[in-house]
């Protein structure tokens, strides 16, 4: 059986498109490089199941179907891009034979192969040898030169790949379900050297610092117009999604923290933009003028609660409209009820703070505000559990506290206390059900505070490329595991969270079919695996 380890260099490193077969590296903008790798000797071969002893690790086509069922498997060797850069972009280009209507997807192989000895029976063994995580999707609708861009799921499979070689088993392309008409491309074995499949990455180097967006260059603050795009439009959690466009969000109120026009207003921006359909973006964008100023007469958790979505759908359906940016630069400092956005978040270190942080941060993408955002970072690192980045948070009952002389928003990983798991615990969310006992006081405050968190950290991690769902051992990922262990598992208006965990940690906790959250929503959707 071929290891990663055993794989002799097959790659080829040349500026896009790939003509030559000598090796070019290219950079791109002092800042990034870019690479494309492509077989020689292939580490490719197709598997069919109505021959499941038969190998075809030498064919000159590959090919995908459902009836019967037919796979394609690609390795390429990724190792010449330096351990800890940091992968930007990625795309697969093979070159299509025979056309197909039907969509394949992309998906991670997780156990070795080697092409002139694997099959159908071979790789399949009883087990699913791929994950369910879906990278990429092929449509083979047209002869010739055709992409798959990864999406953000596939980019942190290549960096893991980066980062840890020997996990790399390639991927595996097929769709056994709905496949009606087989798709053919060229392999490795083609003789023309363009038809060959290649890996085309982007990656900056670990000794260049991740760049701040130019000035005018939104990136949006939670999904490209590129990963939308790619998105299905069937199945729940489309539906979900689509059903809740439907819904009147001609009355936004962020001064009412269980006002929900927050989320169905993201919905229809989501499939507004999806489908083309601008009568769901002018009513989007009504909604976005008519929201200013109705945080009056609240407080800072219900603002914090709700301005999140109108931000994200305004950034994806491009509301420049400078009246609605004079209004969000008065939110962070705005006084409601004796608090500001900023005072809540760096001195609440509980749902109130998280909250609040989350749509700071939101504010700060939106204006370009990286100093700003930055200052985010700090507090919610301090949050987390890093005391030396942040250490000005005003604490309730320390009885939760695994050191309640340094108390944090997070329990540090292996804490216990009378000799009962503490890790991951948040001691200002739990201590509001009531005082340390086993087995814990019932709240759902620490739900509510992950909410909160996770916004935050997902807008760090996507819009200011901060490492947040590794920070203070994967904090985020233990406070899950500590609610999991003392048996409080998310319903209704928490479960949307879940999608976020398995995507950052491919752990298996989601539901396609999820209700939107106090601050967020369709995540099983904007963020399916």
């Amino acid at each position: 059986m071929l290891t990663y380890e055993t794989l002799e260099p097959r790659h080829v490193l040349s500026p896009i498109p790939i003509i030559p077969a000598d090796l070019l590296l290219m950079e791109i903008a002092d800042e990034t490089q870019e690479v494309s790798f492509q077989t020689d000797d292939a580490q490719d071969a197709k598997i069919i199941q109505r021959k499941p002893t038969k190998n075809y690790g030498s064919v000159k086509k590959l090919q995908l179907d459902g009836v019967p069922n037919k796979a394609t498997l690609i390795q390429w060797d990724t190792t010449p891009i330096p351990t800890n850069s940091t992968i930007v972009s990625a795309k697969i280009s093979l070159y299509v034979k025979n056309t197909s209507s039907n969509t394949y997807g992309l998906y991670k192989i997780h156990q070795p192969w080697q092409d002139t000895g694997v099959t159908w029976r071979q790789f399949t063994n009883n087990n699913q040898g791929y994950d369910d995580i879906q990278l990429g999707i092929f449509q083979p609708n047209a002869k010739g030169q055709s992409q798959i861009q990864l999406n953000r799921a596939g980019l942190t499979v290549i960096q893991s790949w980066i980062n840890n070689p020997e996990e790399n088993y390639g991927f595996i392309l097929r769709d056994y379900s709905g496949a009606t008409d087989a798709a053919k491309f060229y392999s490795s074995e083609a003789k023309q050297l363009h038809r060959r499949p290649q890996l085309n990455i982007t990656y900056m180097s670990s000794d260049v610092p991740p760049p701040k967006p130019e000035p005018g260059v939104r990136s949006g603050a939670w999904i490209s117009y590129d990963t939308l795009m790619t998105l299905p439009t069937d199945g729940v959690a489309w539906n979900n999604i689509f059903n809740a466009a439907q819904k009147d969000i001609s009355n936004p109120n962020l001064s009412d923290q269980n006002d929900n026009t927050d989320v169905y207003t993201l919905a229809k921006a989501l499939v507004g933009v999806r489908l083309d359909n601008q009568t769901y973006i002018d009513q989007v964008h009504s909604t976005l003028l008519k929201v200013i100023n109705t945080e009056d007469g609240g407080r800072t958790l219900a603002l914090g609660r709700n301005l999140v979505p109108y931000i994200i759908a305004a950034e994806l359906t491009r509301f420049d409209n400078t009246q609605f940016d004079n209004w969000l630069k008065t939110l962070p400092n705005k006084i409601l009820d004796g608090k500001t956005l900023v005072t809540t978040h760096e001195t609440r270190p509980n749902n109130w703070g998280t909250m609040a942080g989350a749509s700071r941060a939101a504010i700060a993408v939106h204006l370009e505000d990286w100093d700003e955002l930055d200052r985010v970072a700090k507090v919610f690192k301090g949050w987390l559990g890093d005391r030396e980045s942040y250490a000005g948070f005003k604490y309730g009952d320390l009885s939760w506290q695994a050191n309640p002389d340094a108390p944090v928003g997070i329990n540090p990983q292996g804490a216990t206390k009378d000799g009962f798991l503490i890790d991951g615990a948040l001691p200002d969310d739990m201590r509001r059900g009531g005082s340390f006992k086993i087995p814990p006081p019932t709240t759902d405050y620490p739900w509510g505070a992950l909410q909160g968190a996770v916004v935050q950290a997902e807008i760090l991690w996507y819009a200011g490329g901060y490492d947040v769902w590794q920070w203070e051992d994967k904090a985020l990922l233990r406070s899950r595991q500590f609610l999991e262990r003392i048996g409080w598992e998310p319903t209704g208006d928490d479960m949307w969270i879940d999608s976020l965990f398995d995507f950052h940690y491919n752990t298996n906790y989601s539901y396609a079919d999820t209700p939107p959250g106090k601050i967020m929503g369709w995540t099983s959707w904007t963020h399916s695996l």
